[in-house]
């Protein structure tokens, strides 16, 4: 399914990334610098609960990096929880990147900075429909860019190997925009750009636009992210997942609780654990395995008393390549069924 085509309002709703908007944060920090490697990260679609991938399937972490493997234009990974804010200040963003099969001299790839929204600050809006200034390189046309300025790279630039380095500075009215690339040659290229205003999302950018002619694009990947600087604020709210969600039913004291996961790798832990909250203490229920094909665990308990709210969590134990291990939870309750109520139905055509 390509979510794109989906009316805007109906897809964010579907979307669980928070609910904080570009323009008036629920919590703003000012952020101590973003860093992004993924040399411990299992090969698996799904990059981390710091990043939406758009389309999904375009994405993937492979050998300790993510790669940008689409055919299409525009594909992208969005940064969630370091969001550029509206005031005055710096920023500075690099990658460590290269083209998956440089011998094609096609595709473009690199930054895109300041995105948002014009007709919704959610950054879930941003994430899909916002637009920022581009700024990277065009294999085909071997030059470096900001926007509409660009300029030629050496005729022998390694684009399989290269960095991109882009700095923001606050001049008068506007802002000053510096984009340098450096490839493992040591050579280097700067071009330079200016933008009026700065604030929103940063994503890497695989393919701008598609390649000339027909011809296969190369594909790029990145690693070594980092974001800095005081226009960086950081908005822990917007990540998303390991558990994306989660949804029960209640009926004649049998509980059916489902939480969805998303497309994690083989080699990622595949259990997934229910606690339930009684009096201050969290005890286990379940545990249950990530069914593969809708990435779902399902638990399943008898003998509930319906007439009690009852606090429970879902956790999950995130397990890097060096074994080190991250906990994740995801709390809710379970209603009490309203019995004194009646029983109302509406239905919609």
């Amino acid at each position: 399914m390509d979510f794109e085509h989906l009316t805007r309002r109906a897809f964010l709703k579907m979307m669980g990334i928070g609910v904080a908007t570009l323009a008036v944060p629920l919590r703003m920090c000012q952020s101590t610098g973003f860093s992004a490697n993924f040399g411990n990260v299992h090969d698996r679609v799904w990059i981390g609960r710091d990043f939406w991938t758009i389309p999904m399937e375009d994405w993937r972490v492979k050998d300790g990096r993510v790669e940008g493997i689409g055919q299409r234009a525009n594909t992208r990974l969005n940064v969630l929880t370091q969001v550029l804010g509206q005031g005055r200040g710096n920023v500075s963003v690099s990658v460590r990147m290269g083209a998956l099969r440089p011998e094609n001299k096609q595709g473009s790839a690199g930054l895109r900075i300041g995105i948002v929204d014009s007709n919704d600050p959610d950054p879930r809006a941003a994430c899909y429909f916002g637009r920022g200034i581009n700024a990277g390189v065009d294999v085909g046309q071997n030059h470096l860019f900001i926007d509409k300025s660009s300029t030629a790279l050496p005729d022998n630039f390694d684009y399989s190997d290269f960095s991109l380095h882009f700095d923001a500075e606050p001049e008068s009215s506007q802002y000053s925009l510096t984009l340098t690339a450096t490839d493992a040659k040591n050579q280097t290229t700067t071009v330079h750009g200016s933008a009026k205003d700065l604030h929103g999302l940063i994503a890497l950018v695989n393919n701008f636009t598609r390649p000339a002619d027909g011809q296969e694009a190369p594909g790029f990947w990145f690693n070594d992210l980092t974001i800095s600087g005081s226009k960086a604020e950081t908005h822990p709210e917007n990540a998303f997942g390991p558990i994306l969600w989660s949804m029960y039913t209640l009926s004649r004291g049998v509980l059916k609780l489902t939480a969805q996961m998303p497309p994690l790798g083989p080699e990622d832990t595949q259990q997934v654990r229910l606690q339930i909250k009684k009096g201050n203490d969290w005890e286990q229920a379940a545990e249950q395995t990530i069914e593969p094909d809708s990435r779902t665990a399902t638990f399943r308990l008898t003998g509930w008393d319906p007439t009690q709210e009852v606090p429970y969590r879902v956790l999950y134990t995130e397990t890097g390549k060096n074994g080190q291990e991250r906990d994740y939870s995801y709390l809710g309750t379970i209603r009490r069924e309203p019995v004194e109520k009646a029983l109302i139905f509406a239905g919609m055509t």
